[in-house]
């Protein structure tokens, strides 16, 4: 809050790293209202407060595909005002015209949103998630889903002493086809430092059904027991280049994944639906090897005989049903309606 000498180590650190208004949107927590209220330091030091004066802000990352809206809250004083609140739903309004939309805040909205009339309002207005931090460490009930499908989620800390917290770690947050994916990776803590442990792999095809609590993802689709080309897509961040991606579904024999790009982080392969059982969960993960490290992320998704291009229902809302007549169908067997294939990252690197 009201100590200078921490906010210019702050950005000279970010200005260090090459950061602008259009790198990074910093958000104030309750630490930077301490004793400070009217956010004077934050107004002077951080990215965003100097850049436009303001607390609050909303902005849109535009791409040759659509555009994808964000929000960020100023929570700092421990509340949000009703005309807060109002601010906030007029900013999703105006980006209603975007493929998706999260927001970004450092309390729960549980303390700012007792009734959870802010919560349902959300959700009236189409918003996908909202990241917050404060309690610095996660449970089940910080990351979940409300009743009218906003993912809530709690970035664990990364500034407190593992021995008081548990792991500290950073999440990755992705879209795939509009479809949300978010992993959280632990940070190890050696030699006084934090280490991240290489490699690191987020699936983001198939959506994973137990992402906010098992069972519990309201948009996860389930893929074809009649196709034999089932995606699978999964994003691997390494610092040297990864030998082997691997796959396996229910535990079978691991099969090869191939990179998109040479140098990029997305791999993709395809898998046979004919031998998954309908109506019931089975498992994907996928490993990823560099050196002598790898990681092994694992997911969750159910089969049907009939899938999202071939169930009769304008399942993406875009007033267009199934094979053919939907653009974002590939065939009978596409488990997802929606357009083309477009991922976007969104690195998290802790919001406590």
């Amino acid at each position: 809050g009201f100590m200078s000498n921490y906010w210019t180590n702050y950005r000279s650190i970010l200005t260090a790293a090459g950061h602008t208004p259009k790198t990074i949107f910093d958000q104030p927590g309750n630490h930077d209202h301490w004793l400070d209220t009217g956010l004077s330091n934050y107004k002077k030091h951080s990215i965003q407060g100097k850049a436009t004066g303001a607390t609050h802000h909303a902005w849109t990352l535009q791409l040759p595909f659509g555009d994808y809206h964000f929000v960020g809250l100023d929570t700092s004083s421990g509340s949000l005002s009703p005309s807060e609140k109002s601010w906030a739903l007029a900013q999703l309004t105006a980006g209603a015209g975007a493929r998706q939309s999260m927001l970004f805040g450092h309390h729960p909205l549980s303390s700012i949103d007792s009734g959870g009339s802010f919560r349902q309002a959300l959700a009236n207005e189409k918003a996908l998630a909202y990241f917050f931090g404060h309690n610095h460490k996660a449970s089940a009930s910080t990351r979940t889903w409300t009743s009218g499908g906003v993912l809530l989620w709690i970035g664990q800390t990364l500034g407190k002493p593992l021995s008081t917290l548990g792991e500290a770690e950073f999440c990755v947050v992705a879209l795939d086809n509009d479809g949300l994916s978010v992993r959280p990776f632990d940070l190890g803590f050696s030699g006084g430092s934090y280490q991240l442990k290489w490699p690191a792999v987020q699936i983001t095809a198939p959506l994973d059904l137990g992402l906010g609590g098992s069972g519990q993802n309201p948009y996860a689709y389930p893929v074809s027991s009649a196709a034999k080309d089932n995606p699978i897509r999964a994003l691997v961040f390494s610092d040297t280049a990864p030998y082997q991606v691997t796959a396996s579904v229910d535990n079978s024999a691991p099969f090869g994944l191939k990179q998109v790009t040479p140098g990029g982080a997305l791999w993709e392969g395809t898998f046979d639906g004919a031998l998954l059982g309908s109506g019931v969960t089975h498992t994907l993960s996928v490993t990823a090897s560099a050196g002598s490290n790898s990681d092994t992320h694992t997911i969750t998704f159910k089969a049907s005989a009939t899938t999202a291009c071939s169930d009769a229902q304008d399942n993406d809302g875009d007033k267009l049903v199934d094979f053919p007549a939907d653009p974002g169908c590939s065939g009978l067997f596409d488990s997802d309606e929606r357009d083309p294939p477009a991922l976007i990252v969104i690195p998290d690197a802790g919001l406590g």
